[in-house]
């Protein structure tokens, strides 16, 4: 901060009272989370905005034009002081209304958050969903919806937008297992990732697998019947992998979902694989031309189905009837507010 206010970026930008505490949210967030100037690229900048300043802020911005204006000149100057080479995407981002109003609507106090219905008991809708913005009721309301994406960007397994890029990295022909172990590298370059439960090794591991094997299947589907329509599988499957990785994350030592965090945010995600792997299932329903295919897929699973099984066991019945609840009154993502 020091090297910053001694900046001609800061002489220029003549700051006001309370300016520099948005640039010190987003060190502070940064150190947190381990981050280098290497990984902040646009979708963690974005993620810092949307979900990690909520966390430690008192109160909203009384001007969201200026903190884009603060934050881009410090952006600016990171960039060139150590060469953060994320910073002008960044940078071009605060330049637009777009971010004016993402910081309006979503740079609020997580208390504030939680007093909106869409918030309540559950994480952010936008955590627990299928990336297909095109068919859900929230995407005039969600703070992530059409955010443009590079299908060659590198991406990260808790990042909504990875399911997206995921699905348009297969749909350039990445091989799918690259991708997904890209999706599952959640440390990042050059971080080495803490052990986990056994539990979560397992999970994690299962549901990575089971992506593979429905990929395998979906593709020799597709080569034995050409013209039979199967949906976004590549995509469905990847989104497994990434929320199972999700869900796996959440996982005590005894291997449960226990805590606050982990019931808010691990449950929905939880009850999201088993309804994208039922819609898998339907859509994979013939399969018998390709059965050394098929027979692999079904091993992996009941493989991810049996671990899986007491983890849904255990779900309070009021996560089930409150997405219900939301779905009646258009208040659930998508597939959730698709009829099966």
């Amino acid at each position: 901060m020091l090297a910053f206010t001694a900046s001609p970026e800061h002489a220029a930008l003549d700051p006001g009272e309370g300016d520099l505490r948005w640039i010190d949210e987003l060190l502070d967030t940064m150190q947190s989370a381990v981050w280098g100037w290497a990984d902040l690229d646009l979708e963690l900048f974005e993620a810092v905005l949307l979900d990690g300043f909520g966390w430690t802020i008192e109160c909203a911005p009384d001007d969201p034009a200026r903190v884009a204006r603060v934050l881009d000149v410090f952006l600016s100057f990171a960039a060139r002081e150590y060469g953060a080479p994320h910073a002008p995407a960044c940078c071009e981002y605060l330049r637009s209304p777009a971010a004016v109003d993402d910081i309006a609507r979503w740079v609020r106090p997580f208390d504030d958050l939680c007093s909106d219905p869409l918030f309540a008991a559950l994480s952010a809708p936008y955590n627990w969903c299928d990336g297909r913005c095109e068919r859900c009721p929230l995407a005039s309301r969600c703070p992530v919806h059409n955010f443009d994406l590079e299908p060659l960007r590198p991406v990260s397994a808790d990042d909504r937008e990875g399911v997206r890029a995921a699905a348009l990295a297969a749909a350039h022909s990445i091989a799918a297992r690259q991708v997904l172990e890209a999706l599952e590298d959640r440390a990042g370059p050059g971080r080495p990732r803490e052990p986990e439960p056994p539990a979560a090794a397992r999970l994690r591991h299962s549901c990575r697998e089971y992506a593979f094997a429905v990929i395998a299947l979906r593709d020799a589907l597709a080569d034995v019947q050409p013209e039979r329509d199967l949906g976004e599988l590549r995509a469905d499957a990847m989104l497994v992998a990434v929320k199972g990785g999700r869900v796996a994350g959440y996982l005590s030592d005894m291997g449960a979902l226990e805590d606050e965090a982990a019931l808010m945010d691990g449950v929905p995600n939880l009850l999201l694989i088993e309804r994208i792997m039922a819609e898998i299932e339907r859509c994979l329903a013939d399969r018998s031309q390709v059965p050394g295919f098929a027979s692999a897929y079904r091993a992996a699973r009941d493989e991810l189905r049996d671990l899986l099984r007491p983890h849904l066991r255990c779900v309070p019945s009021c996560y089930r009837d409150e997405i219900r609840s939301r779905v009646l009154i258009g208040g659930a993502p998508s597939p959730f507010s698709v009829s099966p």
